[in-house]
This record gives structure tokens, sequence and C-alpha cells, in this order.
């Protein structure tokens, strides 16, 4: 037979699980937030049937913002924190030895006005593929391991950019340029 403790114990542990898988579906869905934000955007912001391309303002999908960093999926924090000029981005008690990792080789996208980091998350090319590398590239050093390193990233700080609608073996896609001024 079973007594109230061993049954609050039990309902206890439930109640945690629940709440974990639900933060965890909660996190999933908040990181392709900005994805379907610009993918609803562009779907209903360009007219595809007149013209398979069209321009947009970002700011109207992201905010305002001074610049955009597309990141490479594993590199060393201080060097990122340099580089967009922001020294408690990602707050974390040993700096010098933490590393941004994504999953899936995802690019860390991080958005910055004002020296504060007004977005950060993965960014996931199948949908919307956005032509990062004609972005000018910038780079940032620190140390990580006891060691001075160097990384780079490719980031934009100009808000219209060109949508092409591309239709590739049966899959419908939307490349995004930067439109040089």
């Amino acid at each position: 037979m079973y007594n109230f403790k061993d049954i609050m114990i039990y309902t206890k542990k439930k109640i945690i699980s629940v709440f974990s898988l639900a933060f965890i579906l909660i996190l999933q869905g908040c990181s392709n937030d900005l994805q379907s934000r610009l993918e609803e955007y562009i779907e209903t912001n360009c007219d595809f049937e007149k013209n398979d391309t069209c321009y947009f303002n970002m700011k109207h999908v992201v905010g305002d913002y001074d610049n955009i960093y597309f990141i490479y999926p594993v590199v060393p924090l201080m060097p990122v924190r340099n580089m967009i000029g922001v020294k408690d981005f990602r707050d974390c008690d040993s700096p010098e030895t933490a590393l941004l990792c994504n999953m899936d080789d995802y690019y860390q996208l991080i958005i910055v006005k004002d020296k504060h980091v007004v977005y950060d998350g993965e960014y996931d090319f199948s949908n919307i593929k956005i032509c990062y590398d004609d972005f000018p590239k910038v780079s940032g050093s620190g140390i990580f391991d006891d060691s001075e390193i160097e990384v780079s990233a490719y980031t934009s700080s100009d808000s219209i950019f060109q949508v092409t609608r591309t239709i590739d073996k049966m899959d419908k896609f939307y490349k995004i340029e930067q439109v040089i001024k």
C-alpha cells in the first residue's frame, strides 16, 4: 500500500516532467519565431504573381537595429562579445572558456541596437536562404582557454533587402540578398 508521502513525491515528479516538456516545446517554437515572422512578412508583402523579386525593409520584421550578425555555428564567446560590442552578451561565470554552440550547424543570428542584443537565436536556412556571404565580414578577438583567438562573422547595417522566390526540385524557398548601394 502506498503512503501519502510516496504519492506526493510521484505526483511532484509527474508535474515537473510535464512542465519540463512544455518548456522545451515552447523554446523550440520560439527559436524559429524570427524565421516564421520573416516568411510571413515576405508572403504577405511580396506579390510573386507579378514578379519573382521584391524589396523589403528588414526593420519592419525585426524592429529597429544597428547591425545583424551571422556567426559560425561553434565559436568562443569572448571574441564574439568584442566583435558585436556587447561586453555582457551571454553573461556566464567563465566567459574565457565558453562557446556559442548551435544545433545542426545552424548559424547564430545576433541583432544589436545601441550596444544591446535585441535578438539572439539560431538561423536555419531551409526555407529562407539569406546570402550572408555577400555581407561585409568583421572579426573580433578575445581570450579562449588562455589563448588569444580571432573569429569572424558576416554583418549588415542595411535594412533594405531584395528577396527572390526560387523553385528548386519541387521546393519553394526565398533567397534574400543585401541591396548594394
